[in-house]
């Protein structure tokens, strides 16, 4: 099945009607190589009324600050999201329902195979395979980012080095058929790849500064589940135009994170010779706010 693919402009009037819900399914915040703390993709997502899957580099404790910050507005502002970077370096969208969910997939799934002094892009030693297999105990949807990647993190750019790659597809909910970040060519080449193995279409605007939420996103029916309207093919593409400043700014947010990896790994080094705990990430937990009633908030462990 064609998954259809709109220049937002064009699509203005019907989006105004109504009827349609606008869904950024790949953000990043400042909980991994953003720039954009949680807090403020929240309200982003407010102000165009959007939602957005907090996707961050290997850590869930993105998608659990902006969820705490969504407050009643969690399921409609919020899908909680991790892209994990696999053992062959290949990064693999995995979306869940709850960030109890997420939690639940980070605890069991990929923290035992977390690397020693590992920062937020330091891939598991987990593979593509065992991470989807693991994935589909959970009511959520997986979803190849970038599959085309000139960088070499996506799925097919890996495929001649690692030969059961593609064997591993079969595992797949999803592939990522629009990346803000990404080439026009890769974008289609991506398009035709989910066509070809029938799967459903995730796409995002791979944001890593606030004016880029949104570039890209995913129409789908207003009320309808988001989950089963993927499935369904029940989802339209919208790319909307950007600048050349604004894609210049947004490529080279990730730098200040990258540049100070070497530094983060000492800093992980020497707590770990003076006999300090490796830093985890957060997990979260019901606390009692008042007789009869609970909230959410996230704790360091």
């Amino acid at each position: 099945m064609s998954i259809p693919l709109v220049r937002y402009e064009a699509a203005r009037e019907v989006i105004a009607e109504g009827g349609l819900s606008l869904n950024d399914l790949h953000v990043h915040t400042s909980a991994s190589d953003g720039l954009t703390p949680p807090e403020e993709v929240v309200q982003r997502a407010r102000e165009t009324d959007l939602r957005v899957a907090i996707a961050d580099h290997n850590v869930p404790d993105g998608a659990y600050a902006a969820w705490d910050a969504a407050g009643d507005e969690g399921f409609e502002r919020i899908v909680p999201a991790i892209e994990v970077t696999t053992f062959e370096r290949v990064h693999m969208l995995a979306y869940f329902r709850t960030p109890d969910d997420l939690e639940a997939f980070y605890l069991d799934v990929l923290r035992p195979h977390r690397r020693k002094h590992a920062h937020p892009t330091t891939p598991f030693d987990i593979s593509v395979g065992e991470m989807l297999r693991e994935a589909a105990r959970w009511d959520g949807l997986t979803s190849a980012a970038h599959p085309f990647a000139v960088v070499r993190n996506g799925v097919m750019s890996v495929r001649k080095r690692h030969a059961s790659i593609r064997e591993d597809l079969a595992y797949l909910t999803a592939i990522e058929v629009h990346n803000g970040a990404d080439s026009a060519g890769n974008n289609r080449r991506a398009m035709r790849l989910a066509r070809t193995f029938n799967k459903a279409a995730t796409a995002g605007s791979d944001a890593h500064i606030s004016g880029e939420i949104g570039a890209v996103m995913l129409a789908t029916p207003r009320g309808e589940d988001l989950f089963l309207s993927l499935r369904r093919r029940h989802a339209v593409v919208l790319d909307r135009a950007r600048g050349q400043l604004l894609s210049l700014l947004g490529h080279s947010a990730k730098l200040p994170f990258h540049l100070s990896r070497p530094v983060r790994r000492l800093r992980s080094m020497a707590r770990e010779f003076n006999g300090e705990p490796e830093q985890e990430p957060p997990r979260r937990v019901k606390v009692r706010k008042g007789k009869g009633s609970w909230r959410e908030r996230t704790v360091k462990r």
